[in-house]
């Protein structure tokens, strides 16, 4: 891959610094994202039933450690995907693999939309439920813990909604820390992508 624009010169050495540091950080986002979900679900930042926080925990962090471990491991196709030749590129496909993290964080974004939404529809009919039963409901604390697995409304999908966070949460960091990583192993510099993007022989 040529370029037409002007050669870099010597970086100063505080930029160089900057740049392994932000790419250790992107690196170790992926492995802290895979791990988000013990202690958020541990610590209740994100409401859920008690009866599901155990195992959404266990599942939401191996589902996330299982994606880190299959991105990497097509880290091959996905280089090709990413830094394809210019005969060979497909304009749409180029746009779709750059803009996939992207879509992962607003897909993030639509599934914490979403869960709360379940959340709160279950608990309304998680307390009709209870007041059905003659059983007393002091407050909302009070239906996540106290409700049994089977009577939880709505169980299902809000285990997968969780679950979907920090899955997309994961794949949007693992994506674009994996293409710094495969940036510099083919050893491509900034500016002979810009002038590849540009379509510059």
């Amino acid at each position: 891959m040529n370029s037409a624009l002007p050669e870099e010169g010597p970086a100063p050495r505080r930029v160089l610094e900057f740049v392994r540091f932000f790419k250790q950080y992107m690196n170790a986002s992926s492995l802290v994202a895979a791990a988000l979900p013990v202690p958020v679900t541990a610590l209740q930042f994100i409401p859920t039933y008690s009866a599901h926080t155990k195992f959404l925990a266990v599942y939401s962090s191996l589902s996330c450690f299982l994606l880190l471990g299959f991105v990497f491991y097509s880290r091959h196709t996905l280089a090709c995907w990413m830094f394809q030749s210019p005969a060979r590129r497909r304009p749409r496909f180029g746009n779709f693999i750059r803009l996939f993290p992207l879509g992962m964080i607003v897909a993030c974004c639509c599934l914490i939309a979403g869960y709360h939404y379940l959340l709160q529809g279950s608990l309304i009919a998680a307390a009709a439920d209870w007041v059905r039963r003659g059983v007393t409901v002091g407050s909302t604390s009070d239906v996540l813990q106290k409700t049994d697995y089977m009577d939880i409304p709505y169980a299902l999908g809000l285990a997968a909604c969780y679950i979907g966070i920090f899955l997309a949460a994961e794949c949007a960091f693992v994506l674009m820390a994996l293409r710094e990583y495969l940036q510099d192993l083919l050893g491509l510099t900034e500016s002979e992508l810009i002038a590849d993007m540009l379509g510059r022989p």
